[in-house]
């Protein structure tokens, strides 16, 4: 897949794509949209590709937690593997995309 048709697959401009690659326009810029779309591109949660853009924490789950809480606990778990397998994935994407 070439960064031409990525761009048009997440229905930005090929610039777009370019710009978040090179650092001119920053990863924690981007939209609410292009990020559901990536989500989508990725087969990934929106929540993980916020995360990664640098839009959200690990720590806003503190907000969910009561004391003690079975289910924070679960929740915090399920994110961090989360997380990790976003990784994993962003960096195999990351080297099907680079020219």
């Amino acid at each position: 897949m070439t960064i031409k048709e990525l761009a048009a697959e997440l229905r930005v401009s090929f610039g777009y794509i370019h710009q978040l690659r090179n650092g001119i326009k920053k990863i924690e810029s981007i939209s609410d949209t292009f990020a559901t779309a990536t989500a989508e591109f990725l087969n990934l949660p929106r929540l993980i590709v916020l995360h990664v853009a640098g839009k959200t924490q690990l720590t806003l789950f503190n907000e969910l937690r009561p004391t003690g809480s079975e289910f924070y606990q679960n929740l915090t778990e399920r994110a961090s593997m989360a997380f990790r397998e976003a990784d994993a994935s962003i960096a195999e994407a990351e080297s099907r995309f680079r020219t």
